[in-house]
């Protein structure tokens, strides 16, 4: 679980270590995994008591479940977990208020068709009510609300709901789930969905409960530049208004272009009674696409160059990177109730009705959100950046991806469907507009781990797959592709844009020996090393804190600024066989402080460009993200 260091995957594991705990000191709330103990009896609140209460002893079973570097990062000591568990917007909290919100609706939508002599809606709503609050497994209650991790760790699992004029089975069970990356094209509003023998069309995009008519979805923005085409995603809702740099070409992209999206975490909703399935294939097949959009808390596992034949490429491997899916169909969406319809092809009616049958509140069109779907996942992701004019050209990229796609299956040994790939423009200083970097990334729910084995110091691993790569487009004889070479189902959009002999060609020239090229940010840092770190500020929140343990008469300065993870506290750096003993030091941001004057001391870290400050000036400011004045 921890190689995978997927944030989700983790707080999923404490979720999971708390309540067996809990449940081991209340087995009646579990009561034998029914979970109307939990919903009904008061269960929850006598968890919420229980975690509130902040027992040692929980804290103790966590901090051996879980590794000492992670213990910071996920509150293990102060319990901050908590809150993402039973807190305003915690997971569970959620998923109670919406089971709630859900009952309580139910009753209300009962006791109005008893009102008006609607027995048979009536029936239908007694029948839901009484399934909804009989027994069930608690256990799947807590997976399906992602409060547990499930098998194969998908983390972000929606479902289609079966709205309530549905005509109820005795012993009916359907559950339709998916996880978020595949349900916002499967399950998008007006899609049909063949279960149980009947079809399904989806139509309202579930709100979180309680929120009005804002807030009510998780909402970003995405567009493309105008200038470089590359697609851009950003979830500061102030891009709309201010704009934003591409993150291909650097330009600015105005606040305007921007769009719209929903994140559909509580999942989808049906529209009216299920009718037979057809023997047809369902209508609708929507369309998305995944894009490459980069995360600040990425970590960086290897960054390694190579020159090729007189070429140069480069193998980038991070783990915790995102990328973002987005639909390619928009939206006319309303925000009092969730209904969605095609914004191009769907008529839109001025009165539309809600969830539970009646016409909505919401009459005007104008008030309705225009927006896509969209899902941001977190996984282990592999970027090969070749550097020539030849990466200019997307479709021979796109066949250069598929090719490396199946030469890294069938190489490592990995399953197909386990590896996904996509084209992130970089810029290069070899051309004047940005160049076709290839994006190769880990599909499953998490992320497995199978890309960062592509990027090894000796290029090896790399050159094998390269290899195999060729073999698959070597040695077909379609024109231009077929599915022995680069095509499958899922590529099925851009089958007339794969070229077997393109990749061919373009991969012959990357085969040869492979010479490590040394970074700028090597080279800068040669000779450096560090010898030891004499005291550790690991446990100490603030720097006030941690000088008041070990006698530091200055850093009252600093106050309560936090302590930046990545600080050496008391160091011994050897450059060029020149022992420095700074107070501090930052390595990734370049950084030194000193307890006095550095101007010899600290002069051959200086030539490195690195920037060292006195510990008495009063310039200096500490906090995560280092400034200077």
């Amino acid at each position: 679980v921890f190689e995978i260091e997927n944030e989700k995957v983790v707080i999923r594991h404490i979720f999971a270590v708390a309540l067996s705990k809990f449940f081991a000191l209340h087995p009646e709330v579990y009561g034998g995994d029914d979970r109307r103990n939990l919903l009904n009896e008061g269960g929850y609140e006598l968890l919420k008591d229980y975690l509130q209460g902040k027992p040692d002893d929980l804290k103790q079973l966590l901090k051996k479940s879980i590794p000492p570097q992670l213990h910071r990062t996920f509150g293990i000591d102060d319990y901050l977990w908590i809150d993402r568990l039973i807190g305003e917007d915690g997971a569970l909290e959620i998923a109670v208020n919406e089971y709630k919100s859900e009952v309580a609706q139910l009753e209300d939508e009962l006791k109005r068709c008893k009102k008006e002599d609607n027995f048979s809606l009536a029936n239908s709503l007694d029948y839901a009510l009484k399934q909804l609050k009989g027994n069930k497994s608690l256990i799947d209650f807590l997976v399906r609300n992602n409060v547990l991790p499930k098998y194969g760790f998908p983390v972000d699992t929606v479902e289609l709901q079966v709205n309530f004029g549905r005509e109820r089975k005795s012993g009916d069970t359907l559950q339709l789930a998916r996880d978020l990356q595949m349900a916002i094209a499967e399950y998008a509003p007006g899609s049909e969905i063949i279960a149980d023998g009947q079809c399904y069309k989806s139509r309202y995009i579930r709100k979180m409960p309680a929120r009005g008519k804002t807030g009510a979805w998780e909402e970003n923005y995405y567009c493309k530049c105008p200038n470089c085409q590359e697609p851009n995603f950003s979830p500061n809702k102030l891009t709309r208004k201010l704009g934003a740099e591409c993150i291909s070409c650097g330009k600015k992209i105005p606040g305007p272009r921007w769009q719209l999206t929903i994140e559909p975490r509580r999942g989808f909703l049906t529209e009216g009674k299920p009718l037979p399935a057809p023997i047809r294939r369902p209508e609708r097949d929507y369309k998305t696409a995944d894009y490459y959009v980069g995360d600040i808390q990425r970590k960086e596992i290897d960054k390694l160059r190579f020159e090729v034949n007189g070429n140069e490429v480069e193998l980038e491997s991070t783990s915790n990177d995102s990328l973002a899916v987005v639909g390619l169909t928009e939206y006319t969406v309303c925000p009092v109730c969730g209904y969605a319809i095609d914004a191009l092809t769907e008529e839109k009616r001025p009165v539309h009705k809600n969830p539970s049958g009646y016409d909505c509140q919401n009459k005007e069109w104008q008030s309705k959100k225009l927006a896509r779907l969209s899902h941001v996942f977190k996984t282990f992701v592999a970027k090969i950046t070749f550097c020539t004019l030849e990466a200019l050209d997307y479709d021979t990229m796109l066949s250069v991806m598929y090719a490396m796609l199946e030469g890294l299956s069938r190489e490592l040994e990995i399953e197909r469907t386990d590896l996904k790939g996509c084209l992130h423009q970089v810029l290069w200083e070899g051309s004047n507009r940005p160049i076709y970097s290839i994006i190769l990334y880990d599909a499953v729910a998490g992320g497995a781990g199978h890309v960062r084995r592509l990027v090894t110091k000796d290029a090896e691993s790399f050159q094998r797959v390269l290899r195999r790569a060729l073999d698959v487009v070597g040695n077909c004889t379609c024109d231009p592709s077929c599915y022995k070479c680069l095509r499958n189902y899922y590529n099925s959009n851009v089958h007339d844009q794969l070229d077997r002999k393109k990749a061919k060609q373009f991969i012959m020239k990357w085969i040869g020996t492979y010479t490590p090229i040394a970074t700028q940010e090597e080279e800068e840092t040669e000779g450096i090393e560090y010898l030891s770190q004499e005291k550790d500020a690991e446990g100490y929140a603030t720097w006030a804190e941690f000088g008041e343990a070990y006698s530091i008469d200055h850093l009252d300065k600093w106050n309560d600024e936090l302590i930046p993870k990545d600080c050496l506290c008391f160091p011994e750096i050897r450059v060029d066989n020149q022992l420095v003993r700074p107070y501090f030091a930052w390595p990734a941001k370049k950084v030194a402080v000193f307890e006095s004057d550095v101007k010899n001391d600290a002069e051959s870290l200086k030539k490195r460009g690195w920037a060292c400050f006195n510990l008495d000036d009063d310039v200096v400011t500490i906090n995560n993200s280092f400034t200077e004045n």
